[in-house]
């Protein structure tokens, strides 16, 4: 026991030494400063503190616990970014409603399913009995919509920043397009 402790104890401090660098200061080609090693390491504080090293892949252990903390933070980024812009909160906030709606229904609709109480309803309303896809359909069709509510509102938060010819337009763009698998992958496991 002691040797297994002395080389996971090796290996930590072996990790640690060859961390990479923190940069001092991080600029763009024109020479403007996009931000500095003490936002580096506040930016790893405010990541840690919310257990962010703790969520593991999406198909990995991480997948148990991260759906939950990320609809959470996908909510306050949703919230802190459309603030900014006037009168797009509402439909975050009908957002986080209706992801609750379908959550609970489909838990609900699950639990009632397995309860026999559904009738003939269990495949629309519980579950359909797939393993991974333990949902009723309308709550597919509901979730779908929701993401595709969702991804309209990125869209017309992001549009103005993606209309300007700049550097940050490609990596806007990209995660608006990274957006959209998330929606067809939930739309593919409905229909199968």
């Amino acid at each position: 026991m002691v040797i297994f402790f002395a080389v996971l104890g090796g290996v930590g401090i072996k990790v640690l030494r060859s961390a990479p660098p923190i940069p001092s200061q991080v600029v763009t080609t024109d020479g403007r400063v996009l931000f500095d090693g003490s936002t580096i390491q506040e930016g790893q504080g405010a990541w840690q503190s919310i257990g962010g090293q703790e969520v593991g892949t999406i198909w990995g252990h991480g997948s148990y616990i991260a759906p939950d903390w990320t609809a959470d933070w996908l909510h306050r980024e949703c919230t802190f970014i459309l603030d900014r812009w006037a009168g797009r909160r509402l439909g975050v906030n009908v957002l986080f409603g209706a992801l609750l709606f379908v959550v609970i229904g489909s838990l609900a609709g699950e639990w009632m399913s397995i309860q026999h109480k559904l009738g003939n309803l269990w495949f629309w309303f519980g579950t359909q009995g797939y393993e991974y896809v333990d949902q009723g359909r309308s709550w597919q069709i509901l979730l779908f919509g929701g993401l595709t509510f969702w991804f309209w509102l990125m869209w017309r938060a992001l549009r103005s920043a993606l209309a300007k010819p700049d550097q940050c337009q490609s990596l806007l763009l990209t995660f608006l397009l990274s957006m959209l698998p998330i929606g067809l992958m939930q739309a593919w496991t409905s229909v199968e």
